[in-house]
């Protein structure tokens, strides 16, 4: 097979003349009885010349094969013309355009069939019904176009009858409405194919060789029964028998993979190990779309070519993505998360949307509704700016209006964006996004809205309702990148293997969730309808999976992959199709062969960085506190900036309880203040009012803040209780929410004390809030010289003040206000500022900082991910 490295220019496939041995190029060329030698015989047969006939294929992929394998085997005179049902309609030049006709184009489909509901009496259910309406009519719709048009309103007459018998009860009352509706549209539609059934395809075509693929082709068949064997002979492409025993006969590798990571691997191991040995191009089969993804990553960056011939939904595409995020983004109520999903597609937003989603997670702002309220951002002219492009982006799209005004709005948001640019071709120059052009096509972004939408774009839409037409619209159409010369790999369906000489095929997700061996059909069919229909049964579906299965064996080297644990751990069990073939015994195991690499493990060092060159610029009470508890934690967080990203979506937490109840004491003693002498009543009075002050400028959501405020009414008496005691003792508030700075030792030590408190005979007392339980304050003055953040808050007051400093944390719930001091103050400021100088002059040495933490300060570590302490030493 090392001869297959020798690539056809024009098909990217292997040379046929050097494939003489390949299972299918036999089927293609064997003298008598391979398939062009029989089609040349039946044109012999009905006297008609190879000229004027045409050999309608399976697929378009074959096409080129065809034309060049005819010319090679046949030089000497004229070649039939090889198409598709649909090439060969589209060169008669047909078409619909009826108002009422399926196009099958979602977009398209969709607004008619919501039309037909309206008309059938189900305005209130059409937004509901439409997409299974139109599923059920696609299904049917090869039924309707293989009759001639003349004799349809007969089959339609039988299939209403055949319905009514076998419609189900009360219970199946909207499926039944479905497909009665869907029966009579199939009905009164017209199909490009119907041109196959008038004189006009035979003005220079005698006779026409239908080359049958995997699927029953109800259009051919009724193109058979109509135009009878004179003008319409079918041919198959090998006989069921014949290819069920050649799959059974093929040797192939079998590789079990521990997950989906592992088989993305190990597939795209295969296919380069294939590409080394000259064996391309490959098919590689798989039907996750995902999955199929992360391997065409791998195998393009390590330069192979991949043609991908299964397309992608254009709702995954850069443009579907985008269009889908702004129209969930305009919604008025959207969260910030929605919002900064978009602004990070966003042209106009790239430089600065990173400063605004710091600024928002810092605030915690979850609505995007508050955003402009955050005092913090109107002293940034640069996002007050960005904020005015949003909302003249965001709200032209929130009006209701016509089809036709949603997707002039939709446009003009692509274009104040900057993102319509990228999407539309500029003379010579492609497009920016190469997809852009197939999605305003689908949309019909790109011109004025299609006639046939005319009726249906009268009535008024919501955006919501419009949001969710772009998403099943963009969902239902696919879109092909452009086809690279010279494949080395193509991604291709497993029906699309028939006929196909590829040198090697890769046969991924083979287990028993992707590759079922028998699944429901789809549709809301019965098995009685489906029957009386002339639907596809799922016995002949599973066997139409069995021969593409098979047809996907006749290639002469093959790996079949699955994993044998999904997502969440479970095992898994190989496909039915692959235990079929393992009991013939053809199968080796790959997990022996040469295909892996052997690798020593090596156990895992603790980190020791260095910060000499970094040096320590800014110290706070928190930053320190991480220096004396690990280290390295220090290092990643302090001194490299490592931080996570604060989640915009978490629920309201006692943490954020924390951070509301010191604004409210903040607040009320700014007022208190002010309003002079007040008595208990007057105190609480003030501290409610505070209270709710402060809830409407942080945004609290009322219901998940609601736990937090039935415990406020018995927080606040205790409070104010502890403050009468704490006032007769001759402590007066003086300070809150203050920021301070000292220099020591050149380093800046900064921080912001929660109050401070005067003293009558002039004593500074410094007090931290903490909602924290009692036992942990307790263990916070339990050894002054650990307690890193009284003693932070002391220094950084040494400087203001000749009067001794104390510090004491005021521990509040609901259950009880009380005070724990701080003993031997003066000791622990001076042993924590001692400390401060040794360890920046150690850092400044060159002093490693391992990783040292242990028990709570690993478990919650926000570095515990690089610093890999759960690996250390292991193998």
């Amino acid at each position: 097979m090392a001869a297959i490295a020798k690539i056809h220019p024009v098909l990217g496939l292997p040379d046929p003349q050097l494939l003489a041995t390949h299972p299918v190029m036999h089927q293609w060329l064997a003298p008598e009885k391979g398939l062009l030698y029989r089609l040349r015989q039946a044109m012999a047969q009905a006297g008609a010349s190879p000229a004027r006939c045409v050999v309608l294929l399976p697929y378009a992929q074959l096409r080129p094969l065809a034309q060049r394998l005819w010319q090679q085997v046949f030089d000497d005179g004229f070649a039939p013309r090889f198409e598709t049902t649909r090439s060969w309609t589209t060169a008669l030049g047909a078409g619909v355009d009826g108002i009422f006709d399926l196009r099958q184009d979602r977009a398209q489909d969709l607004l008619t069939a919501h039309s037909l509901l309206v008309q059938a009496g189900q305005s209130v259910r059409a937004d509901q019904l439409a997409p299974h309406l139109v599923d059920a009519a696609l299904q049917l719709a090869p039924l309707a176009a293989g009759r001639a048009p003349q004799q349809r309103a007969v089959w339609a007459q039988a299939c209403r009858d055949m319905l009514r018998v076998t419609q189900g009860g009360e219970a199946g009352q909207w499926e039944a409405l479905v497909a009665q509706v869907a029966l009579e549209w199939v009905h009164i539609s017209a199909y490009a194919s119907d041109v196959l059934y008038t004189e006009v395809p035979w003005q220079q075509v005698d006779l026409v060789l239908q080359v049958c693929g995997l699927n029953a082709d109800p259009l051919a068949e009724g193109l058979q029964a109509h135009w009878g064997p004179g003008r319409w002979v079918p041919c198959q492409w090998m006989a069921v028998e014949q290819t069920l025993a050649l799959a059974q006969s093929s040797r192939w590798r079998a590789h079990a993979c521990l997950d989906a990571q592992d088989e993305a691997r190990r597939s795209a191991a295969c296919a380069v190990r294939h590409i080394q040995a000259g064996r391309f191009p490959l098919a590689l089969v798989s039907s996750d779309r995902a999955f199929t993804r992360q391997i065409q990553v791998q195998l393009e960056a390590a330069g192979v070519s991949v043609r991908d011939e299964t397309g992608w939904k254009l709702s995954t595409t850069r443009a579907g993505t985008y269009t889908m995020a702004l129209l969930r983004a305009a919604v008025w109520n959207a969260s910030t998360d929605t919002v900064l999903a978009w602004l990070k597609l966003a042209p106009f937003a790239s430089a600065q949307v990173d400063a605004l989603e710091a600024l928002l997670r810092r605030y915690g702002v979850r609505d995007w509704a508050q955003v402009a309220r955050l005092g913090a951002l109107q002293k940034q002219p640069a996002l007050v700016q960005l904020l005015d492009l949003v909302a003249q982006v965001r709200e032209p799209l929130q009006q209701r209006g016509t089809l036709t005004d949603a997707l002039g709005r939709l446009r003009g948001a692509l274009q104040r964006s900057g993102y319509g640019a990228l999407l539309e071709a500029t003379g010579s120059h492609p497009a920016v996004v190469p997809e852009g052009s197939a999605m305003l096509a689908c949309l019909q972004l790109d011109a004025q809205a299609h006639d046939a939408w005319a009726e249906t774009a009268q009535r008024t839409w919501s955006l919501a309702e419009f949001t969710a037409w772009v998403n099943q619209s963009l969902e239902a159409a696919s879109w092909s990148p452009e086809y690279p010369q010279n494949e080395q790999v193509v991604l291709v369906p497993m029906s699309q293997l028939l006929a196909r000489p590829f040198a090697a095929v890769l046969l991924c997700g083979c287990d028993e969730q992707r590759l079922p061996a028998s699944a429901p059909p789809a549709g809301i069919w019965t098995r009685a309808q489906r029957e009386a229909l002339g639907l596809p049964s799922r016995e002949a579906l599973d066997q139409v999976q069995r021969l593409a299965w098979a047809t996907a064996l006749h290639t002469p080297e093959i790996d079949i992959l699955w994993r044998t644990s999904d997502d969440s751990g479970e095992a898994l069990m190989p496909s039915t199709l692959v235990q079929a073939l393992q009991v013939h015994g053809n199968g080796v195991d790959a997990a022996q062969s040469a295909w892996m690499k052997e690798v020593s493990p090596q156990p895992q060092q603790p980190p020791q960085p260095q910060a000499q060159a970094l040096g320590v610029q800014r110290l706070s009470a928190s930053a320190y506190d991480d220096l004396r508890t690990c280290p390295y934690r220090f290092f990643a967080l302090r001194i490299l900036g490592l931080q996570s990203d604060d989640e915009l979506e978490q629920d309201v937490d006692k943490r954020d309880f924390g951070v509301w109840l010191h604004e409210v004491l903040s607040r009320f003693h700014r007022q208190l203040a002010l309003a002079g002498d007040a008595d208990r009543a007057r105190q609480s009075e003030l501290l409610d009012a505070a209270a709710d002050a402060v809830s409407k400028v942080q945004g609290l959501a009322h219901a998940e803040f609601l736990p937090f405020m039935a415990s406020w009414p018995a927080v606040r008496d205790h409070y104010l209780g502890w403050l009468q005691a704490h006032q007769a003792a001759g402590y007066a508030f003086e300070q809150s929410e203050l920021a301070r700075e000292r220099s020591w030792q050149g380093v800046r030590l900064q921080g912001r004390l929660d109050r401070v408190d005067r003293q009558a005979q002039g004593g500074v007392l410094v007090l931290d809030y903490k909602t924290e339980s009692s036992t942990r304050v307790r263990e916070r003055i339990a050894s002054p010289m650990e307690d890193t953040q009284m003693a932070f808050y002391g220094a950084l007051l040494q400087e203001e003040t000749a009067d001794p400093v104390e510090g004491s944390y005021l521990m509040l719930s609901e259950n009880e206000c009380k005070a724990f001091a701080q003993p031997d103050m003066a000791l622990a400021v001076q042993s924590l500022l001692d400390g401060i100088a040794h360890d920046v002059q150690q850092i400044a040495q060159g002093a490693a900082l391992p990783a040292l933490g242990e028990g709570d300060a690993c478990t919650y570590c926000a570095a515990r991910g690089l610093c890999r302490k759960d690996t250390w030493g292991s193998v």
